[in-house]
């Protein structure tokens, strides 16, 4: 028995799409996205499934970011979050899930922005990825600010975000009463006082 694949019509389409508009793959990048998709949808255990949604998942972030370049930011926004979809490793699926965040938060959708932040952290954590589970934590921090949970964004720019051990902090930090007159200012702002 031979294996399947993914139907003939569509792969000679798609490699036509890409012959043609080779040197401006951009401008049609949304409809190859779909095109991979949909393949990669219709037969997901053929012979050559992981191929196809890898290229879905490619030509998602690359529809992304133009959407992204062209303030589509709904757009780009639901193209990351197609190819987060798809993604096989954690760490990969984190950044689009942070590029994603980044786009509704660009829309003023502070909610979406919020879960995928969220999302995104957790997954960096369960990665030991410290750095970039801050950083995404850095720009939750300032969703829930504007978004009126201070307390919320206090404690998550004062929390370790996923570091082990005590939180080092600068010499300048240790000393300044700024600091701790910033935060005083902050809850009081917080509590309505």
């Amino acid at each position: 028995m031979a294996e399947l694949t993914i139907p003939t019509e569509s792969a000679i389409f798609r490699r036509l799409l890409e012959s043609s508009w080779a040197a401006k793959v951009e401008e049609i990048v949304e409809v190859l996205a779909a095109h991979y998709l949909e393949a990669w949808r219709a037969i997901p255990d053929a012979a050559n499934a992981n191929e196809l949604k890898g290229k879905a998942r490619e030509m998602l972030f690359r529809a992304g970011e133009r959407a992204a370049s062209l303030a589509a930011s709904e757009e780009a926004q639901r193209y990351f979050e197609q190819a987060a979809e798809l993604a096989d490793q954690p760490l990969e699926r984190a950044g689009l899930l942070e590029r994603a965040g980044e786009m509704a938060w660009v829309g003023g959708r502070s909610e979406a922005a919020a879960a995928r932040f969220g999302e995104a952290i957790g997954l960096f954590e369960s990665q030991s990825r410290t750095h970039p589970a801050a950083r995404v934590s850095a720009r939750l921090a300032e969703v829930q600010w504007q978004g009126r949970r201070l307390e919320l964004a206090l404690e998550r720019m004062e929390a370790p975000s996923g570091c082990s051990g005590p939180r080092r902090r600068t010499r300048t930090q240790r000393r300044s009463p700024r600091s701790s007159a910033g935060r005083d200012r902050i809850r009081a702002i917080a509590s309505g006082s």
